[in-house]
């Protein structure tokens, strides 16, 4: 991890949540491990002082400046809990912590009276089915049969377990799912020379699943668990694959990434009809496009083509995937476009370079002509605009400025132009974000309120 530049201010925001991040760890503590009231009351005390101290020199712990001087802790949002904010924004109170428990201490189980009960505490609190642990909750330390014999049918041990008798036993939920053909083809092998192993054998064959007719499987390209050879084989039959280019054109899959990929893609010539024209194009042969479907990527071509006026669009017909990734989901270009056309605003998206990449459709009070894409920002303002306009983006580049609001009237109209610094989550600068919207709803919503 690289270090981070922090000036004076950042760095007492820093500070000051470190100090209340220990406090707020310290005071969970004194809950979970139960310590007397009056060491709790004296954390909690500890904790109000440095939050109000804090709070008076940086504002709330919610605000943007200390969101963005703390934001990659993995903690800030822990802090951010201690103030239950309005949805404006404001303080409406403390959170408990600061005057009540909100933990209950952890209570450890020592004595059980049924090894069923052995069995829940120990899924509870190990995870797993602990033989020696149960045999003590009952008070039977050694006694591993009185917990295994009690509780047959509910736990099952694994056949392919180490010979020790209290270790390789699972729940019956775990034992009687997965590869349960394989699961029961091992427990007969078992008991032909260990009679214990029956009772694996009567509840797995109950837990076989019906055999599936062939019509009833269906497989789709890019499902994880079939072979790459089948893959190999459809490709070789269905594309026709001359056979002094089957092993330059390979089928491989990744186990790491889970990623298909199919090697030697333009090892065939354009000559080839099925991989050119039949199952692909000039710009995305067959061997490409299946690629891409292997990978669940839905494959298109689209041509940029000019209109009588000169203006340029995309039909459909450059190879491009219809669908884009996002961390907070995916979209087709299509509902991508949609939506952006939808939201009640005008954006426009400049740069780094200070290029216009993007304007949204429709109507628009600051006309942005489909001829100003991928020419520079500064060109589509006028003079007096255009120092202003350069100031904002320097100082969004510098980082000295993360939004600018401007208020104006424009035809009869208020409007609200916005300009906003856009960046990575390691805060480099990679352009700015332009929103126009009308307000004048705002001001008729607020008058008829006042009228009422």
């Amino acid at each position: 991890m690289s270090p981070v530049d922090l000036n004076d201010t950042a760095k007492g925001r820093v500070k000051g949540m470190v100090e209340l991040r220990q406090i707020v760890n310290d005071l969970i503590e004194y809950q979970l491990e139960d310590y007397p009231q009056e060491a709790i009351e004296a954390k909690q005390q500890e904790l109000n002082t440095a939050y109000d101290a804090f709070t008076q020199k940086y504002g709330l712990i919610n605000s943007r400046g200390n969101e963005k001087a703390f934001s990659e802790d993995s903690s800030y949002y822990l802090l951010c809990s201690l103030e239950n904010i309005d949805e404006d924004g404001n303080l409406e109170s403390k959170a408990d912590i600061f005057t009540k428990r909100t933990i209950r201490p952890e209570r450890h189980v020592t004595h059980v009276d049924t090894p069923s009960e052995a069995l829940a505490v120990s899924i509870g609190e190990r995870g797993k089915v602990d033989i020696p642990f149960m045999a003590e909750l009952l008070g039977k330390a050694d006694d591993f049969e009185a917990v295994t014999g009690e509780l047959t049918g509910v736990i099952f041990r694994d056949p392919m377990a180490p010979e020790a008798p209290e270790l390789g036993w699972q729940t019956a939920d775990e034992y009687l799912s997965g590869n349960v053909r394989d699961k029961l083809r091992i427990a007969r092998l078992a008991a032909q020379t260990d009679p214990q192993y029956t009772v694996n054998v009567a509840a797995l064959e109950k837990a076989q699943p019906k055999d599936l007719e062939a019509s009833e499987i269906e497989v789709r390209l890019g499902a994880t668990w079939i072979d790459p050879k089948y893959i190999q084989q459809f490709m070789e039959e269905t594309f026709e694959t001359p056979f002094y280019l089957r092993r330059a054109i390979e089928v491989k899959f990744s186990t790491i990434t889970a990623e298909w990929q199919i090697s030697g893609k333009s090892s065939t010539g354009r000559h080839d009809v099925a991989a050119y024209v039949t199952y692909g194009t000039d710009r995305a042969n067959a061997y490409k496009i299946l690629e891409h479907t292997l990978n669940l990527k839905d494959a298109r071509i689209y041509d940029t083509i000019e209109d009588a006026e000169g203006n340029k669009k995309i039909s459909e017909a450059s190879f491009s995937d219809s669908e884009i990734i996002m961390p907070g989901g995916h979209l087709t270009v299509e509902q991508l476009t949609a939506l952006l056309n939808t939201i009640p605003l005008e954006i426009t998206f400049v740069d780094v370079h200070n290029i216009n990449r993007f304007f949204n459709e429709g109507s628009k009070d600051f006309k942005r002509p489909a001829m100003a894409i991928d020419r520079e920002v500064f060109s589509c303002h006028p003079p007096k605009v255009e120092t202003k306009v350069r100031r904002i983006i320097e100082e969004f580049r510098a980082g000295t400025l993360d939004e600018v609001p401007i208020w104006m009237e424009k035809n009869g109209k208020c409007m609200l132009v916005r300009y906003i610094a856009v960046r990575d989550t390691q805060n480099n600068y990679l352009g700015t974000l332009e929103l126009v919207q009308d307000m004048d709803f705002a001001k008729e919503h607020f008058s008829s309120k006042k009228k009422e």
